[in-house]
C-alpha cells in the first residue's frame, strides 16, 4: 500500500471521528446550557464549528486524492491514526 493510499483510507476514517466527536460535543452543550453555563455552551458551539471546518478541508483532501480507499471497517475511537 502506497502512502496515497493509506491517505485515501485514513481521512474518512478523521472525518468520521471528528463526527463522533461533534455530536458528543452537542450533547454537553446542551447539558451545560441546562446548567446555565453560557461561557461553555459558547465555548462548545465555536469547537463544533471548527470541527465542522476541519472536516471541510479533510473532505477537500479526500477529494483532491480521488476517493476514498475501501478499508474494512473497525473501531478508531482512540486508536493511533499514523500507522
Amino acid at each position: 500500500m502506497t502512502d496515497i493510499d493509506k491517505l485515501r483510507a485514513l481521512l474518512p476514517n478523521w472525518i468520521e471521528h471528528n463526527v463522533d466527536h461533534a455530536a458528543e460535543f452537542r450533547v454537553w452543550m446542551e447539558r451545560a446550557r441546562e446548567f446555565d453555563q453560557a461561557q461553555v455552551v459558547e465555548q462548545l458551539a465555536s469547537a463544533i464549528e471548527e470541527m465542522e471546518a476541519v472536516n471541510r478541508n479533510l473532505r477537500h483532501a479526500l477529494d483532491h486524492l480521488g476517493s476514498a480507499l475501501d478499508t474494512p471497517s473497525h473501531d478508531h475511537a482512540h486508536q493511533d491514526h499514523t500507522h
